[in-house]
């Protein structure tokens, strides 16, 4: 058990130093993490089912003896563990101190001389241990928050951007759009220029925040179709954020920061390569509030630095190459389908919710450095973006899937709702772009249904406006209806 309490105390003290280049704890925050990560492991296990019945039994003995550790117990614990370590801490009016002359490596390897190489089973606690030790909760019990408020504040300002592009027409639109991006690219323009450990640190905590998902995109009714039984991906797209862009009305802020700080982790060498950066460029925090007037058009150059091509001094080239076809991917469907939105627009007027479907995915792909906000930006890319070296049938399978259930839904009528006219627009979409004849199969399998000729002339002919209001007088199916 002393091997446990002395390795959580290493952990706590390894993440304070990284996190927050702080030393010193409270006997009592040491307590509040310790009991945390007891806790999260607890949970962590408390759905599996553990065939190892030695295993279990180290879990029980590892969280109740946790739990359940009185005061005494707790304060002989530390009092040897001074003793032992009097090298490295100190212990005075509570509050326990890491030696100035301790590095963060060194207490990090010092560590796992704590771990009995001939107990496995202590390993795999000890391993636990460490997959949960920076959880935000214990974060916050150890009062480390530096990071974690750099964080929000990246997110507040995403969400401050995100609103913009609702007005992204408007020139004042236009600079608080810039201005937010520059301060957002620079943030992580910083985070680039630290240590790898450092840079890890934001890399865990953005991870970790989540992502609010409450959008009903496809009827429960669909989800036991044949076409989505057995198909994992699906949850996975429905969750996917440009589907929340077109079909949900949830903030995109944080899938945006996910995007930037993957894009950094792909395109970035750490310790042996750096940047080049002028800190003078910065945005200090004072100036974050984008309502400000002031141009950043030289910062904002620097945004394309984020998506530079390293691929020849990068060990990583294969996860470059596949993140450069995922964004050809996207840019090629979603910039289709805001043109083939405002043909639909240009023909039939403006429409709100297609207007604001519009903004959000502008919002999204903008995350690539194309500044579409600028119309004559959008209409150039549009114009010259090509399916060169990309599969259809492969890569655009994901759009193949969504389009199959987004027309069961409209032909065997199981949703009559404000979606559907948007559905039909991605259906359209990927018909056109694909020529897929299963898309005209499927239809054609349906010729019984009330809205098959619909179907046909919108897919087939371009004739959405059937789909602006519910199909049928009757609000047709309830969404949880059973297929027959």
């Amino acid at each position: 058990m002393e091997k446990y309490f002395d390795f959580i105390i290493y952990l706590a003290f390894e993440v304070l130093l990284n996190y927050e280049n702080k030393r010193s704890l409270t006997i009592e925050e040491l307590h509040n993490y310790r009991l945390k990560l007891c806790e999260i492991i607890a949970d962590f296990y408390s759905d599996k089912i553990i065939e190892d019945k030695e295993l279990v039994k180290y879990l029980k003995y590892f969280i109740i003896i946790n739990k359940n550790m009185s005061n005494k117990y707790e304060k002989k614990y530390l009092k040897k563990f001074i003793e032992n370590n009097d090298e490295l801490f100190t212990l005075e009016k509570n509050i326990i101190t890491l030696n100035e002359e301790i590095s963060y490596k060194e207490i990090h390897l010092l560590k796992f001389g704590l771990i009995s190489t001939d107990d496995t089973y202590g390993q795999l606690i000890c391993g636990d241990l460490l997959s949960f030790f920076d959880d935000l909760e214990c974060l916050s019990l150890l009062n480390i928050s530096t990071i974690t408020n750099d964080i929000k504040k990246l997110i507040e300002v995403e969400k401050n951007i995100e609103r913009e592009y609702q007005n992204y027409n408007d020139l004042d639109a236009k600079n608080k759009i810039r201005i937010g991006m520059c301060f957002v690219i620079n943030k992580f323009l910083q985070i680039s220029k630290m240590s790898r450990e450092k840079s890890l640190c934001y890399d865990k905590i953005i991870d970790n925040c989540s992502i609010s998902e409450d959008n009903e995109i496809i009827s429960e009714a669909v989800q036991s179709n044949e076409v989505y039984l057995g198909n994992l991906a699906i949850d996975f797209e429905l969750e996917n954020k440009f589907q929340r862009a077109i079909f949900g009305n949830d903030s995109l802020a944080l899938d945006q920061l996910k995007e930037y700080n993957d894009a950094l982790w792909t395109y970035r060498k750490f310790d042996d390569y750096e940047i080049d950066f002028d800190e003078e460029l910065l945005i200090d925090d004072e100036e974050l509030l984008i309502d400000d007037e002031e141009e950043y058009e030289e910062d904002y150059e620097y945004i394309e630095e984020v998506y530079e091509d390293e691929s020849d001094n990068s060990k990583n080239s294969i996860l470059i190459e596949n993140h450069q076809k995922i964004i050809k991917i996207n840019l090629i469907f979603y910039l289709n389908y805001i043109k083939i939105v405002d043909n639909y627009q240009n023909e039939f007027g403006l429409k709100d919710d297609l207007e604001k479907c519009k903004a959000r995915l502008l919002f999204l792909l903008d995350a690539y450095g194309y500044n579409l906000y600028e119309q004559q930006n959008l209409e150039t890319l549009i114009a010259n973006i090509s399916i060169k070296g990309i599969d259809l049938k492969n890569d655009f399978n994901d759009f193949c899937v969504m389009s199959k259930l987004f027309l069961i839904d409209i032909l065997k009528e199981y949703v009559d709702d404000e979606l559907n006219l948007r559905k039909i627009l991605f259906v359209a979409n990927y018909y056109n772009l694909t020529k897929d004849k299963t898309i005209f199969e499927l239809i054609n399998s349906y010729k019984n249904s009330a809205n098959y000729f619909k179907v046909c002339k919108a897919i087939f002919g371009g004739y959405y406006n059937d789909f602006e209001k519910p199909l049928n007088k009757n609000k047709l199916k309830k969404k949880n209806r059973n297929l027959e």
